[in-house]
């Protein structure tokens, strides 16, 4: 199973994606043992914290997603938010043709990294598509990215956007971008995926950390992160927990 980046992958159990959401009052960080910072910011909406990779000029980073697990071709509306009184007809969507994630695009015999519409079938009536990058090369490939940064000619504030967009996504997928919340939520609550994170800094010095286990929930509930499972090259990057008191 893989994932990875400050280039974010997801992948069901061989998928792959990204984004980090936390409770109110954690602050996560990326420290270098170089000390060269790589500052995990927070946009802060009610009582969750957003958290999004930001790097320092030289850095570049990305997460990806990959299913780790088996999916489910149909799901009800009660399946996907839990909700028992709803009588939603279940969401179908055929694999392959319309696929669900880059490891069925890649199954499709696509093998080249690039931009796909994928169909996920998380959601509720039909199943509308979603542009992504599929990273075709990263151990074994079929990873979806679903956030990347780096030098890209954008401002350094780039990332500073009100909750409205990282719902619903921005940026070129070809480029730097945010795949948006709800396209996560879809992704990732379709069957068990992992989620790989990536980092070079000036010195092309690389370093990834991967979870098997990585999804996220619904807007209702603030886009609340799960993640298990951690492997990868990360002791050069030690992840730490910050509880600050208030923004």
């Amino acid at each position: 199973m893989r994932c990875g980046s400050d280039v974010v992958l997801v992948r069901s159990c061989k998928r792959r994606y990204s984004l980090l959401v936390i409770p109110y009052g954690v602050y996560l960080l990326f420290l270098p043992l170089n000390h060269r910072k790589v500052i995990m910011k927070i946009l802060l909406q009610n009582t969750f914290i957003l958290l999004l990779i930001s790097i320092d000029l030289g850095f570049t980073s990305a997460a990806k997603l990959h299913r780790a697990g088996e999916t489910t071709n149909e799901l009800s509306f009660k399946e996907v938010s839990g909700n028992e009184n709803s009588n939603a007809e279940p969401t179908t969507c055929q694999k392959h043709i319309r696929p669900m994630d880059c490891e069925e695009v890649m199954e499709n015999g696509n093998n080249m990294s690039g931009v796909y519409n994928i169909w996920p079938r998380s959601r509720v009536g039909t199943c509308p598509s979603i542009q992504v990058y599929c990273d075709m090369e990263t151990e074994g490939g079929g990873w979806t990215v679903i956030q990347r940064r780096g030098n890209f000619q954008n401002a350094q504030n780039y990332f500073d956007k009100p909750w409205k967009d990282y719902k619903a996504g921005f940026g070129n997928v070809r480029k730097e971008f945010w795949i948006g919340n709800d396209n996560i939520f879809a992704i990732t609550n379709q069957g068990q995926y992992s989620a790989r994170f990536e980092v070079t800094n000036r010195e092309e010095k690389f370093a990834y950390a991967v979870y098997e286990t990585f999804y996220i929930d619904d807007e209702n509930q603030k886009y609340k992160l799960h993640l298990q499972d951690y492997s990868g090259t990360a002791g050069k990057f030690l992840l730490t927990f910050f509880y600050i008191s208030s923004f």
